[in-house]
């Protein structure tokens, strides 16, 4: 809201200083061909900025996330919010600097043992199976463009993952560690899975395009993602509602 009330007092001054400068020059102008067929464009530019930004600000509230899903897929839309996305940089330390996060993405350093107080619970979670398998699909893509080979799902993997992501829902909190201290080593052991190399991405965004695109794109969580190492992985997909979606990746040899 800041953002907006600032754009709008700043474009009136510029545009009122402009016209008092360039009275005589806009007066010769505006009865120009050159004026009548072109003057559109800019005019059509600044309301694209304005309509993309005012998308942005749509998503990454909590409102009704059929209406979220609606602005992703759309054909017009989705672009504009994309080319928003350097409005979201001064957003970067909301949470302090364990995260790394957007107006529409948040997660932590994969060896970030630090916890983020979401300021929100949510008890209205349930599975989100297609995320689950999207989210397998975008990563095995990227891992065989990398020349590793896929990953394999794993059902006891998922559930673990599933669990870490509803609980910080439940609980209002995101990190690699738990309330009590447990992280992805001791829910694997709790869990009852042996392992010797494991590894666990976190993730909260709107939608699993989102979500992937954020930890694709930072360093520790693609390290993780095409690690040649990892074998296996589980993912936890838990539908948040208005709150978005929780990913919790989990890797295994």
């Amino acid at each position: 809201m800041g953002f907006f009330t600032v754009w709008i007092i700043a474009e009136s001054i510029f545009f009122g200083v402009m016209t008092s400068l360039f009275t005589r020059f806009i007066s010769r102008l505006h009865p120009h061909k050159i004026n009548k067929y072109l003057g559109i464009v800019p005019a059509i530019i600044n309301a694209l900025l304005f309509l993309a930004f005012a998308l942005l600000f749509a998503v990454s509230l909590p409102i009704n996330p059929k209406v979220k899903q609606n602005i992703f897929n759309s054909k017009t839309a989705s672009p504009l919010v994309d080319t928003a996305i350097v409005l979201e940089r001064p957003f970067n330390s909301i949470f302090g600097p364990i995260t790394k996060q957007t107006l529409t993405f948040l997660t932590v350093k994969p060896e970030e043992k630090g916890t983020v107080d979401l300021k929100f619970t949510q008890q209205n979670i349930k599975i989100d199976y297609e995320s689950e398998w999207k989210m397998l699909e975008l990563v095995n893509a990227q891992r065989k463009q990398a020349g590793a080979k896929p990953l394999i799902w794993n059902d006891s993997l998922a559930k673990v993952g599933r669990e870490h992501s509803s609980d910080m829902f439940k609980q209002g909190y995101f990190s690699h560690y738990s309330a009590q201290g447990a992280d992805v080593g001791d829910r694997l052991e709790q869990a009852g899975i042996s392992y010797t190399y494991a590894g666990e991405n976190l993730a909260l965004a709107p939608n699993v395009e989102r979500a992937y695109s954020g930890l694709i794109n930072s360093e520790g969580h693609r390290r993780n993602i095409l690690d040649p190492a990892f074998g296996k992985i589980g993912i936890g997909a838990i539908d948040g509602g208005v709150y978005g979606k929780m990913f919790t990746q989990v890797f295994t040899e």
